[in-house]
């Protein structure tokens, strides 16, 4: 079952005061040589690279993976800028050697998982340049590699049922007073 998170009115004021504290660090108080990237050319750069499968392997990270989601968020609507990414990442993973099968490449549930998260964090703040968005995201406990595992079992997530279709958290429901915890108290509770 999938939840239109951002259309609740407790999800939508919740998510607004926690985007605009992140903001504001963004803004006033975050040393710019902390951040990722430090323009948008570099994320540009990277978009483009990946887009044109001229990424090195190496530098297709997790942030990249995040970074690239958002960057398509920022053109596309969730269901085209998911699409576009889905067959991005299988086209990429072929183009640098690698396979997309039932053990690893392309992961269908964790694509869709991230996506959704994305979304969320970008309809906060539509309006926010795209350096400070992938920046605020990725300084936020909702970037954390092990979020899915807070909502999903990991053996079943890595199984090649859950690689090959999306399907929805087995361990927690993706709430809003869910996702609100976990933006106020995400370092104690994805450990």
């Amino acid at each position: 079952m999938r939840h239109n998170l951002s259309l609740t009115p407790f999800w939508r004021a919740a998510k607004m005061a926690i985007l605009r504290d992140t903001a504001n660090t963004c803004n006033t108080k975050m040393d710019i040589t902390t951040r990722t990237y430090q323009s948008e050319a570099e994320i540009s750069s990277l978009f483009e690279q990946f887009c044109s499968k001229t990424l090195e392997k190496e530098k297709w990270t997790h942030a990249a993976h995040l970074t690239t989601g958002l960057c398509f968020l920022k053109q596309y609507d969730l269901h085209e800028a998911t699409c576009r990414m889905k067959s991005g990442i299988i086209s990429y993973n072929l183009s640098v050697g690698g396979e997309n099968t039932g053990t690893g490449g392309y992961h269908e549930t964790l694509t869709i998982f991230w996506m959704e998260i994305l979304h969320f964090y970008h309809t906060g703040f539509p309006e926010i340049a795209l350096p400070e968005l992938c920046h605020g995201f990725l300084q936020s406990p909702l970037a954390d590699k092990k979020l899915p595992f807070y909502f999903y079992n990991q053996e079943t997530l890595m199984s090649s049922l859950y690689r090959a279709r999306y399907r929805a958290p087995d361990k927690q429901e993706m709430t809003p007073e869910v996702l609100k915890e976990i933006l106020t108290n995400g370092a104690n509770l994805l450990k």
